[in-house]
């Protein structure tokens, strides 16, 4: 005979000294913890992923590169970054030439929706471009890569 009572909350069966428990009951009452469980390890409302933990553990990467002149460079990550922050070592993000007009651009950001000149999110990478021959808008040079210099780059998940 099955139990005659039963769990407040689950309804998982309490036996008595007179109960004769059956293989039904058992698995009756493992389904239920199984589902319960379940359902609320898998609430995410509750629960975090272990994306959202790793990113929680460590929301950020810092790096170097050496630029190499190429005008078009791909620096690869372990993840796809929502927000970057690319400069040159000891460079000034932007300098202006007074006798060109120009502005060269040593700096920058990107995110999702929108990006400095020169550098682009990409999947598990960003890119940087070094162009400064080739102006991307009106007297405006990114040099992202340029030969010779260290770039610092702060990647957040």
């Amino acid at each position: 005979m099955s139990s005659n009572q039963k769990t407040p909350r689950l309804k998982l069966n309490v036996w008595d000294g007179s109960d004769k428990p059956k293989r039904a009951d058992f698995n009756y009452d493992n389904e239920t913890l199984d589902t319960t469980l379940g359902e609320h390890l898998d609430n995410t409302e509750i629960h975090i992923t272990s994306q959202e933990r790793a990113k929680w553990d460590a929301p950020f990467v810092i790096g170097t590169y050496q630029g190499n002149g190429a005008n078009t460079r791909v620096i690869n990550l372990d993840f796809t970054p929502s927000f970057l922050i690319v400069y040159a070592n000891l460079i000034p993000w932007s300098v202006f030439n007074k006798d060109s007009n120009k502005v060269f651009s040593y700096g920058g950001f990107s995110t999702v929706w929108y990006s400095s000149p020169g550098i682009y999110l990409g999947e598990n990478s960003f890119t940087v471009t070094d162009t400064p021959s080739n102006a991307v808008y009106s007297n405006f040079y990114p040099c992202m890569n340029t030969s010779g210099y260290r770039y610092q780059y702060i990647a957040f998940k």
